[in-house]
């Protein structure tokens, strides 16, 4: 026997249960024996449920530990080194593993079990609105808000579950509630009286819960609710314009965010209607913040391609009637408020620069060109000096129409060589009929000294023109001599003393 182990050599003693109870239950009747093993039981079941939820609830630990052993025992196969374990230890691992398996019986199906519990609790409270819809949308058909949210909130439960057959049939079963409540709407909407902002209310609620998003009946239903509101504003217009022309605007551009191309290009049809029946009667001012208003509203809401070119195409038209407005009153020209005339068409052209495009600027320049015209073609020219005066003028605008080079001034000094011409033609018109009446050369040398006089810049021009017509009046023409750069006709002597006669009057002319 070894001195460090008092315990060897002493007989192995076994455990033998029978021989424990005969012992400590040898005076115990039945009904005692009975009671121990009652009491026995439920210490074991209370044992094992109290193993089951420490396991529960370290689960993932014992599952870890096994796989830890698991990748030992791997490692240890891999490199041979169960080849010199002894059986004790292969058995000692074999006996975790079993443990392992026992102690974890039926915790995985339990575990499952209280899973799928726990799912269909979830479940039925998270898409409990989903579940019970038609009930929901049945009782709330005509309190139009709680409909569309209970029907929003569902249809996006839908959305998280449209892949599920008994949701898509419970979302098909609420068809006919669905068409109820688009009906009642639309009716809403066709009432008597209803006003504007109260179609968009009843239209937005549509839309929420319609699922075809362009359906073309209930858009044209807006466009007809539109059209009749507008028209009552335009009956009011006359207490404030301005105000019936935003009211109109800000409906317009709440119809054209929500309705398809079609109805855009009818509505915005109607809403320049509407903008004319006032703009036309209201000064150049408030037509142009107007213009520029209607510039805006393509940039405040979505139009589609073909009624953004509608709108455009409208306000074009528009911008060029209001400019044609603008020049079309001529006011009464005269030589004196000819000055005046061009400083307003000033004033007209530069409110409008800013507000037209490159285009239409061109045609701006056409009308300075046409109402510069039409105020020369009103204004009466009573003396030579006249026409001096208005070419002045004229020339003082020519920086509207560009650089110097540009078509237009050159249409300008076109149109001032014209008037020039024309001016001309009708001075030698008058000559030509004092010709005709067999005027004297007195008079006829006046009427030369006067052009002189009133149109210096042009006198040599016309004196030229009128020539021909006294080449057979050798007295005028000696006075006309130096002017035109010609000898002076031989002169007899009855001739001679004529001319004599009038020196002191016209010898001025012979050093011009």
């Amino acid at each position: 026997m070894s001195a460090d182990n008092p315990q060897a050599g002493r007989p192995k003693l076994e455990f033998n249960a029978v021989d424990v109870i005969n012992k400590t239950y040898a005076n115990s009747t039945e009904y005692d024996l009975n009671d121990a093993l009652i009491f026995l039981t439920k210490a074991i079941n209370k044992t094992k449920v109290r193993n089951k939820q420490l396991v529960k609830q370290h689960f993932g630990k014992f599952v870890q530990c096994r796989a830890v052993l698991e990748e030992i025992w791997t490692d240890i196969k891999q490199k041979g080194y169960d080849k010199e374990f002894t059986s004790d230890l292969e058995s000692n691992i074999k006996v975790i593993e079993e443990k392992f398996k026992d102690i974890t019986s039926g915790i995985s199906d339990d575990g499952n079990n209280e899973v799928n519990r726990s799912r269909r609790e979830y479940y039925t409270k998270r898409y409990a609105l989903l579940f019970n819809i038609k009930l929901n949308l049945r009782r709330n058909l005509h309190n139009l808000e709680r409909f569309v949210d209970i029907y929003r909130d569902a249809a996006r439960m839908y959305e998280e579950l449209r892949h599920s057959v008994y949701a898509q049939k419970i979302w098909s079963s609420i068809h006919d509630e669905r068409c109820e409540f688009l009906e009642t709407i639309y009716r809403s909407i066709q009432r008597p009286g209803c006003s504007f902002h109260e179609a968009l209310y009843y239209f937005d609620l549509y839309f929420k819960v319609c699922e075809h998003k362009s359906e073309h009946k209930i858009m044209n239903t807006l466009l007809v609710n539109f059209k009749e509101n507008s028209a009552r504003s335009l009956e009011l217009s006359c207490l404030d314009e301005k105000e019936c022309l935003d009211e109109v605007t800000k409906h317009y551009l709440k119809l054209i965010g929500r309705v398809n191309e079609k109805i855009q290009i009818q509505g915005t049809d109607y809403y320049f209607w509407c903008i004319e029946k006032i703009l036309y009667t209201r000064g150049l001012f408030f037509s142009k913040v107007w213009i520029k208003k209607l510039r805006e509203n393509v940039r405040m809401v979505q139009f589609s391609t073909d009624a953004r070119a509608v709108y455009f195409s409208h306000l074009k038209r528009v911008k060029t009637k209001v400019i044609d407005g603008g020049f079309q009153d001529i006011p009464n020209v005269t030589v004196d408020t000819f000055g005046d005339a061009m400083e307003h068409l000033q004033d007209i052209f530069n409110l409008f620069a800013d507000i037209v495009s490159k285009e239409e600027k061109r045609y701006l320049r056409s009308k300075v060109l046409e109402y510069v015209n039409n105020c020369y073609e009103s204004v009466e020219l009573k003396k030579f000096s006249d026409l001096d005066t208005v070419i002045k003028n004229i020339y003082g605008i020519r920086h509207l129409l560009g650089s110097p080079d540009s078509e237009d001034v050159k249409d300008l000094y076109r149109m001032i060589a014209r008037y020039m011409e024309n001016h001309t033609t009708r001075i030698v018109g008058l000559i030509t009929e004092m010709i005709g009446r067999k005027a004297s050369d007195v008079q006829i040398l006046m009427e030369v000294v006067r052009i002189i006089e009133e149109m210096p810049m042009e006198h040599l021009r016309i004196i030229r023109r009128i020539k021909p017509l006294v080449e057979n009046r050798p007295v005028a023409m000696y006075y006309l001599s130096n002017i035109l750069s010609l000898e002076p006709p031989r002169l007899s002597n009855d001739l001679r003393k004529k001319v004599d006669e009038i020196r002191d009057q016209f010898g001025f002319l012979l050093s011009v």
